[in-house]
């Protein structure tokens, strides 16, 4: 039955016994246990000034340099695209002082491995979509 369903809809895949996929390695792990796996998707929920964002300013600022304080995250990722839909320019800004800082990057350096974005500008998701593709 299974067979039958995965040829008649192309890229099902329906678990079973017999069709395990191979182990890979998490991309993002904190403190040794793998959060992210490549192609999935994760979400931080929490209150207003919680967090997410140092959260996110670590993972960040890790994969910058992987030898920096990162709150115990840890990537081989190479390189980073922080979008941030929700605040001001100049809160985007300080956050991303904050990340470099943490990542022990020097004004003027440039950054090759991170690309931090505002998109708090732009008001509908179609033309949101059209930017970031």
């Amino acid at each position: 039955m299974v067979e039958e369903i995965n040829n008649i809809v192309e890229g099902l895949f329906i678990p079973t016994w017999d069709n395990k996929p191979p182990y890979r390695k998490p991309i993002l792990s904190v403190n040794g246990v793998g959060i992210l796996k490549f192609q999935n998707i994760s979400c931080i929920i929490a209150a207003p000034g919680s967090g997410k964002s140092s959260v996110c300013e670590s993972i960040i600022s890790s994969v910058i340099n992987k030898d920096c304080d990162s709150l115990g995250f840890e990537t081989e990722i190479e390189s980073i695209l922080y979008i941030d839909f929700e605040r001001a320019e100049e809160d985007v800004w300080t956050s991303f002082a904050r990340t470099m800082n943490r990542a022990k990057v020097k004004p003027g350096e440039t950054i090759e491995k991170a690309n931090i974005i505002s998109l708090r500008n732009v008001s509908n998701a179609k033309d949101r979509k059209a930017k970031i593709e």
